[in-house]
């Protein structure tokens, strides 16, 4: 069980996992019981890939490890994880070799995961206003890594305020920021006429970029 990093903040309980056990190994890590077993039986139903089965078994294996049991997983009609028979809120990213989770008691969390790739920089037209942009004075990899940042934001708020109108590119926008290894970035969110602020947190690692947030920080502006 490789976890690579795990961040508590505030009534937030965050956990980034390497996928590097082969597929035998977590279902060793589930165990024998009846849920494992029915887990396992759903991943097969589920998925024909061996990856996407790794994915998801990693998931499981890495919320059972957090929480000391096998919990159960399902999804809403919009696709928002939340846990049976649990008053857990959860938020579940994954990139390649790599799988998230927020586990907090109380609020609605949003978290995003995002492997470092040139590809963001064919989309920054389309999510990003000017002043959202990487300044010109970065160097093409740093512009990169600003890019992403930026996107995987949106990812995280989007997922924490589970709104299906909410418009990437006018509806979260973030104030400017320096790009450093972590820090946190002011965002406002706007849905309809109202209007929202709140903070999200980041961490820019070796080669990859999470970021989370969580409802304790809304504010209507």
């Amino acid at each position: 069980m490789s976890i690579i990093k795990q961040i508590r903040d505030k009534e937030l309980l965050i956990a980034v996992w390497k996928m590097d056990e082969p597929e035998v190994k977590l279902y060793e890590l589930l165990g024998n019981s009846a849920n494992s077993k029915r887990i396992r039986e759903e991943c097969n139903q589920k998925f024909s890939s061996d990856a996407r089965k790794k994915e998801w078994l990693s998931v499981r294996v890495l919320l059972s490890q957090l929480l000391g049991e096998n919990v159960v997983v399902a999804y809403r009609a919009n696709g928002e994880p939340f846990l049976v028979d649990s008053e857990k809120k959860v938020s579940i990213s994954h990139t390649r070799d790599y799988v998230a989770v927020a586990i907090s008691t109380l609020y609605h969390v949003g978290i995003d995961i995002e492997i470092f790739s040139h590809r963001v920089d064919s989309i920054v037209d389309k999510i990003m206003i000017r002043a959202e942009k990487a300044p010109k004075k970065l160097d093409a990899e740093s512009q990169t890594w600003h890019s992403l940042l930026v996107w995987s934001t949106k990812e995280s708020v989007y997922k924490c305020l589970d709104i299906d109108t909410l418009d990437y590119k006018k509806g979260i926008l973030i104030s400017p920021f320096d790009l450093q290894s972590q820090g946190e970035m002011k965002v406002q969110y706007t849905n309809y006429n109202y209007h929202y602020m709140l903070y999200v947190y980041y961490r820019c690692m070796e080669d990859f970029v999470l970021t989370w947030c969580s409802e304790y920080d809304l504010n209507m502006i």
